[in-house]
Parts: structure tokens; C-alpha cells; sequence
């Protein structure tokens, strides 16, 4: 895809997303919760997939929240024109609230410290703040105490400068097969819930369920709203999960052969030489490399779709390139061909896949850490109905001066 609006050709090496895809998924894990609500997750550029044409699809699709971790991250979506109702998932600073309010965002309160600092920001502003308490179930991270829910919860409920909106907490093990500590919480949960409407309490938006919880317990955790994250995107949270939900990868990762030469054996390929050929090899250049978020852990360690096979990554990863065998197939490869790192490749009777999961095994991490690491430098190119309609892309908007 070019961008023919700025008359410049757009870099070989893209991220593709289907939105059509999302909105599938969107649907699929809502039906399955069967509640209300639905927060799709927009952090971190909506876990590298890009945050604002995601958040557009959410709109389209009568989301109920989109859900940020920063106040950086609101302010580059609504400065993008995006409407949606968001929900900041930390704590802020104190000099991020007042401008926090401008941008009629719903606020996490972890403490009643907390919850004071919003309702002077919202009385000075002579605006009301609409806040969703947070209640550390089992996390240890943000979240107030159970012992201190009500006390936290009553001063929300009698502020005239605050609104109670929600109530959530979080699960550090929904995905990972024991499911004894999940259920411990979704029982103090429902304890605590129970002990705040008895007091005159009701939050709209109850909210606990994350990918792992509404692929595989979705009628005990799913409560008003569920907030899945990576599974929005395709992606399971964990190979202890049901894989049989019926979610589709959204991202695909793609860049093309930049450069082809044939190497003697004994030749030394990349950084510190650590690949060295064993025969006659055809080693490809291809134009992405750590600083595009392709890690470093790759090097020796992955592979890439070329005329829908896989062939080796050999050498280190580079900042900008990598360097893959491409000895072992049978047919001539050119400059240009399509080289795939995530996503499908079909080329004549063959075709290969590759997916995040498969990645984040090779390196002992997680998938999400795989597409959250995509940097601003790789283009996010989105499609509806096979076209390309949006990219997301470093521009001059990513700079201001003082």
C-alpha cells in the first residue's frame, strides 16, 4: 500500500490488521459472556495493533469502554477524533487529573487518598468525576483493600463531585488451568458486592473477566462488563486455555527479501559470526530487525513464511535487519517476494503460518509481549471487506516543540 496522500511510498515492513477480523472476535467473546457491557482493551496501542482505527471499530460497534493505562494514551485518542467513553486503568499523578477531566475519561480509584485528590480536581472544574473503584482481590498490585471497600465506596457514593460508575478487580491467574484462586475471587467479589448494595451501594459496571476468564469460565466472571484483552485480537492468552472459541488472528507482520546472496560454506554470517554456513547457502536480507520490536531473542531462534514455507532466521538480529536460509527451497526467490513473520503465506500447493503463541514460545515469553513490542517504526496498514482503508504510521505529528 502507498500513501498516496502524502505522495511517499509506505515501508515494505508493515503490520496488516483486519478490522473485520476484530469485530468478529468482538462479538464472538461478548455473545459468550452474555452480559451488558464490553471494555476493549487500548492500551499500549491497543497491544501493537493500533490503538486508534481499533477504537473507531469499537465505536461502530456499540463498545462500552475502551480501556488505557496512561493519560498519554487519552489524549492521543482523543486527539484523533475518537469518541469512544474511556476508562483509565491506573492511578494518575496529580498533575494528570484536571487535564484527565478535560478529556471526559472514567477514573480507576485504588484508595480513598485516591478518590479525595479526583473529587478537588472535579470540584474546581465544577465537573463531576465518574469513577470505578478498584478492589485488590488477590492481584497485589493497584486495588484497595477488601477492609477498606466500603469506607473507599461510601465517600464515592456521598461526594457531590464524584459519580460511582463502576467496580472491578483483576485476576493474576485466570489462564493457567487451576482455577481455585480465580474462584476464591470471584467469591470475595461477589461477598464484597453484595456488602455494598446492602449498604445502598450499586455501581452500573461491574467488571472482573479478562481473556483467560471469558474463554473459560465466562458465566461466573463476566458479571456487567467483560474487559478481554489479547483475545480480542485473536490471540489466546495461554496454551492451558480453550483454543476452540473460534477467534481469528486480527495482526499479521510482513516485510519483503531486500537483498539476496550466495555464500560459500565456512562463510560468517551477521554480528559476532554467530552462524556460520555449512554448505553452499543462499542467505536473504530482510528489512526489520529489534528496533521494529523484532527482539534480539530471535536471533538463530525463529522463522519466516517465504513462498509459503518456513526458512530459518540465521545470524543475530540486527537493529534493522535480519538475515534468513533460504538453501533449502527448491525454487528461485527474488528481491521484493513477500517475506511473513506473523500471519498466513500461500504460495502455488504450499502454504505455512506462523503466529504470535509460536513466537512468544521460542523466546519463553507471551504472545501479548510479542505484538506490544511492535514499535511506531512499522506501519499499521488496516483493512475492512480485503481493502485498505487506514494506516496508523510515524509521521510529523509524533514531534512537538516547547
Amino acid at each position: 500500500m502507498n500513501n498516496s496522500e502524502n505522495n511517499h511510498p509506505l515501508r515494505r515492513t508493515q503490520a496488516e490488521v483486519d478490522l473485520d477480523l476484530l469485530s468478529k472476535n468482538i462479538r464472538t467473546l461478548w455473545n459468550r459472556s452474555g452480559c451488558e457491557g464490553y471494555l476493549l482493551l487500548l492500551k499500549a496501542n491497543a497491544y501493537g495493533h493500533g490503538s486508534i482505527a481499533c477504537a473507531k471499530m469499537a465505536e461502530e460497534l456499540g463498545v462500552t469502554f475502551g480501556g488505557v493505562a496512561a493519560y498519554q494514551e487519552v489524549r492521543f485518542l482523543r486527539s484523533a477524533g475518537v469518541r469512544l467513553p474511556l476508562l483509565l486503568l491506573e492511578d494518575l499523578f496529580d498533575d494528570e487529573i484536571a487535564p484527565a477531566f478535560d478529556a471526559d475519561v472514567s477514573f480507576s480509584v485504588s484508595s480513598l487518598a485516591y478518590a479525595e485528590k479526583v473529587a478537588r480536581v472535579a470540584e474546581k472544574a465544577g465537573k463531576v468525576g465518574k469513577v470505578h473503584l478498584n478492589v485488590d482481590t488477590g492481584m497485589g498490585r493497584l486495588g484497595c483493600f477488601p477492609d477498606e471497600l466500603m469506607k473507599v465506596a461510601g465517600y464515592v457514593h456521598h461526594s457531590r463531585w464524584l459519580a460511582l460508575e463502576g467496580l472491578f478487580s483483576h485476576f493474576p491467574s485466570s489462564d493457567e488451568g487451576d482455577l481455585s484462586v480465580p474462584t476464591a475471587q470471584i467469591e470475595l467479589f461477589s461477598r464484597l458486592d453484595r456488602e455494598l448494595e446492602a449498604a445502598g451501594i450499586r455501581p452500573k459496571w461491574r467488571h472482573f473477566a479478562n481473556s483467560g476468564a471469558v474463554i473459560d469460565f465466562p458465566a461466573a466472571s463476566s458479571f456487567d462488563m467483560i474487559r478481554p484483552g489479547v483475545s480480542s485480537f485473536g490471540i489466546y492468552p495461554s496454551k492451558e486455555v480453550t483454543h476452540d472459541v473460534g477467534l481469528f488472528r486480527v495482526l499479521s507482520l510482513k516485510s519483503a527479501i531486500l537483498s539476496i546472496r550466495t555464500f560459500p560454506k565456512g562463510a560468517k554470517i551477521g554480528y559476532g559470526s554467530t552462524f556460520v554456513t555449512e554448505r553452499e547457502s543462499r542467505i536473504a536480507v530482510v528489512p526489520i530487525g529489534y528496533g521494529d520490536g523484532y527482539v534480539r531473542a530471535f536471533s538463530n531462534n525463529s522463522d519466516v513464511l517465504v513462498h509459503g514455507r518456513r526458512v530459518p532466521v540465521v545470524g543475530r538480529i540486527s537493529m534493522d535487519m535480519i538475515t534468513v536460509d533460504l538453501t533449502d527451497l527448491p525454487e528461485s526467490v527474488a528481491t521484493g517476494d513477500e517475506a511473513v513473520l506473523v500471519g498466513e503465506q500461500a504460495w502455488e500447493d504450499r502454504s505455512g503460518e506462523i503466529d504470535a503463541e509460536d513466537l512468544a514460545a521460542r523466546i519463553g515469553t507471551i504472545s501479548y509481549e510479542v505484538t506490544c513490542l511492535l514499535t511506531a517504526r512499522v506501519p499499521r496498514v488496516f483493512f475492512r471487506d480485503g481493502k485498505a482503508v487506514a494506516v496508523q504510521e510515524m509521521s510529523e505529528h509524533f514531534y512537538r516543540e516547547y
